[in-house]
């Protein structure tokens, strides 16, 4: 992505990592998209289950990563036979990654454990990874 900054759902002008590092430092404001890693260290990620309040933004991730995939696993079923290797968008199998009360991302679930990460647009230069979710498991 290329854009420096958004607006959000109520409006307010938000600025990107992008924006961020052409600044060239932090400013410690604890902002959404911060590349620094400040508002890692001052605001926690947390995990929600799917919700009426999340859910338009939960799925709109999840079609990012896997409406590709399952067309791909469509095409190739129809060809050589099923594929039973489908995940479900449900509670059991994903939980809503937030930041700041904001959805940042999916989280794929399997034995109690992260399986797959899957952040939101903007959010992939704040330093969120699998390592760190799994903290939230441990909590």
């Amino acid at each position: 992505m290329s854009k420096k900054d958004y607006l959000n759902k109520q409006g307010h002008l938000v600025f990107t990592s992008e924006y961020h590092l052409s600044r060239g430092s932090c400013c410690k404001s604890s902002c959404l998209h911060c590349p620094y890693g400040h508002a890692l260290k001052k605001e926690n990620l947390t995990l929600e289950e799917l919700n009426s309040s999340n859910l338009d933004d939960a799925k709109i991730i999840y079609d990012k990563y896997f409406l590709r995939s399952k067309i791909t696993e469509n095409l190739l079923s129809s060809a050589f036979g099923s594929n039973d290797s489908k995940s479900e968008f449900d509670n059991d199998t994903f939980k809503v990654l937030l930041l700041k009360n904001t959805v940042c991302g999916i989280v794929e679930i399997e034995n109690k454990s992260v399986k797959a990460l899957y952040l939101a647009d903007y959010f992939e230069q704040q330093g969120i990874d699998e390592a760190i979710v799994m903290t939230l498991f441990t909590t």
